[in-house]
């Protein structure tokens, strides 16, 4: 409002704002000494303020009813969220989203969730299944007079943000820091005091896992049958993910970050110690690359915030942004650099004199801000947060780059409304399902086997190193012992034990599941693989030169030479099944199939 309708005027310079009510059912507005801030408005209730001029009395006009103002409605799936630390000591923290036209929808939570906010400094968002998990260092903002604090831990629905649940307290663990889930029960909390439990189901908050009381944690990724997390001063904690005991450390005491690479390698950040190259399989560290200081990866833990490394799922490269600091402090900085594994190219000449890109904005003080670089496994595209360095009113400039992580190309520069958001790091959403290849198919095997499952699920919208895989269902425990080790389908047949299994196999990508049922026969060497099909013949043709088999079981036939050496395999289906034989040498043959054997000659 402006000067004349008096909304800044003192009590006692030129009148008094009087605070009026009137309830439902009431024929009259009543002056009220509740306070405007703790009314809440009900069906056919009204709230009114009147400013007596000169301390004359309220003088009321006609009241005119207005429309309920609603909000358009926001597809959450089609563009990127930018969480904030916002303005310490002012406001709590934040979630921007932009559209896909470059539109802002400013502190979006809080226009599904109406004078609700996060924590404070809220450093780190995630999406998990259908929940966006939003992380801050402390529970409330003493400064925040607007909103309502929603303490450390804020869930909400990933389509709607509508809040589900939040929490104050994480245990007896401290500040927060990060997320991960585990799998659709199970998420992790990182934490300032080590690892919380979480109860994605029940949503309530476990225990602290034992071990990870040592120092704070930071990113944490899942990949196969572990969980590994960065431990401040202490190195990479690496965690059994079903029984969630820790299983080995490896040392590194000016860890970083972490990210996972296309080839489904784990690369560590160590300040003044480059990049590690880790096996998530064996857990060895395999390499350790130098980094030239004047392209040093910094720690992030002094004001902690996800880490300055980011990892592309089309090519296999890892990107950093170059910062100001140490092992423990970041800040500010304008160069990414990018390295092409395949290539090995951290030590040539062009990786240091031209960086991949910088940013030159501002007049020259444009420089990143919080994790300040993340892709988007969709597109491929680099998101670079930043701000104007100086002091007071520079921070409120802020702007996203959208970079094309192949080619350096400029997408986009988008600027935000003058604000002191603090850009902590860039969310995608995550709309795409897993995948299941058609090469994972029924199969039949002799003994001891392995199916690689890593390049048989994909998703389009997310790292596919990361898919984790489980047994949901198995049809028959008698005949074998069946398991998930290291990214591959394990069957150990019971010794004597013969027939056919059904297995289900579940995919989990980032909390959206698929599943694949496939047959597993098991063959007897000797004889066949069951002795129980009841339909079973087979008969030879020899004007034709085929072997007719007729089954109601599935298999393979082998065909032995008169010398016991197998000359044919061949994979058999329920019903009718023609197989030729016509290429065969004139002698007497053996088919075998199952528990029945019939002797050919072939003339």
């Amino acid at each position: 409002m402006d000067n004349a309708d008096y909304w800044n005027a003192g009590i006692v310079q030129k009148g008094i704002w009087r605070y009026f009510k009137q309830e439902k059912g009431e024929k009259y507005l009543l002056e009220s000494v509740e306070s405007i801030q703790n009314k809440t408005l009900t069906e056919n209730s009204w709230n009114a303020l009147n400013f007596d001029k000169e301390f004359k009395g309220a003088v009321w006009g006609n009241f005119t009813p207005v429309t309920e103002y609603k909000h358009e409605t926001v597809d959450y799936t089609k563009g990127m969220f930018v969480v904030n630390e916002e303005w310490f000591g002012h406001t709590n923290g934040s979630v921007n989203f932009m559209k896909e036209n470059g539109e802002w929808i400013y502190r979006a939570y809080t226009r599904e969730n109406p004078r609700q906010a996060f924590g404070a400094t809220t450093q780190f968002g995630t999406i998990y299944g259908d929940n966006f998990y939003f992380v801050s260092k402390q529970a409330a903002d003493g400064g925040d007079k607007q909103y309502t604090p929603g303490g450390r831990l804020v869930i909400a629905d990933v389509k709607t943000l509508k809040k589900k649940a939040n929490f104050d307290v994480l245990g007896e663990a401290g500040d927060g820091r990060s997320f991960l889930g585990v799998d659709e029960q199970t998420g992790y909390i990182g934490t300032a005091k080590g690892i919380v439990l979480f109860n994605i189901d029940k949503m309530t908050i476990g225990n602290v896992i034992e071990g990870t009381t040592k120092g704070q944690i930071g990113t944490m990724l899942r990949i196969g049958d572990y969980v590994f997390a960065c431990m401040q001063g202490k190195g990479v904690l690496v965690i059994n993910a079903t029984n969630h005991t820790i299983v080995k450390t490896i040392e590194c005491t000016n860890i970083g970050s972490i990210v996972s690479s296309k080839d489904g390698y784990l690369w560590a950040s160590a300040y003044g110690d480059g990049l590690w190259k880790i096996n998530p399989y064996t857990l060895a560290v395999e390499k350790k690359i130098a980094i030239p200081e004047s392209a040093r990866i910094p720690g992030t833990w002094g004001a902690w915030n996800s880490g300055v490394m980011a990892a592309s799922e089309k090519t296999n490269s890892i990107f950093w942004a170059k910062m100001q600091g140490s092992a423990s402090m970041t800040y500010f900085g304008t160069k990414v650099f990018k390295y092409d594994i395949d290539k090995d190219d951290v030590n040539s000449t062009d990786f240091l004199s031209k960086p991949f890109y910088e940013l030159k904005g501002y007049d020259g003080k444009e420089a990143f801000y919080g994790s300040a670089i993340n892709i988007n496994p969709a597109n491929n595209e680099l998101v670079i947060t930043s701000t104007r360095t100086g002091y007071g009113a520079n921070y409120q400039k802020n702007r996203v780059h959208v970079i094309d992580a192949e080619t350096a190309e400029v997408k986009n520069i988008y600027e935000l409304n003058d604000y002191y958001w603090f850009p902590a790091m860039s969310v995608f959403p995550d709309n795409a399902s897993p995948v299941i290849a058609e090469a994972l198919k029924d199969t039949i095997i002799d003994g001891n086997t392995k199916i690689y499952l890593g390049d048989k699920v994909s998703d389009a919208d997310n790292y596919d190193k990361r898919i984790t895989k489980s047994i949901a269902a198995l049809s028959d425990q008698s005949l074998c012992s069946i398991s998930i080790r290291n990214d591959s389908l394990v069957i150990l047949p019971i010794k004597g034990k013969y027939g056919s299994v059904d297995v289900d196999i579940k995919f989990n990508s980032n909390g959206k599941i698929a599943t694949k049922k496939i047959k597993i026969t098991i063959n007897n060497p000797s004889t066949g693989i069951d002795n129980t099909n009841s339909d079973l013949s087979i008969f030879y043709n020899p004007t034709t030169g085929t072997i007719h088999i007729k089954s109601d079981t599935e298999g393979r036939a082998i065909i032995y030479g008169i010398g016991g050496n197998a000359v044919m395999y061949v994979t058999v289906n329920r019903g009718e099944n023609s197989i030729q034989a016509s290429h065969l040498a004139q002698g007497v043959y053996i088919v075998r199939f199952m528990d029945k054997s019939v002797k050919i000659i072939k003339q």
